[in-house]
């Protein structure tokens, strides 16, 4: 079976790393 939290975790955590990209680029 899929881990669905870390699968949660993971996708959060490639949510806010755009965000901080998208920051240091502007």
């Amino acid at each position: 079976m899929v881990n669905l939290c870390g699968l949660l975790l993971n996708m959060i955590h490639l949510i806010t790393s755009k965000q901080h990209y998208h920051k240091l680029q502007s």
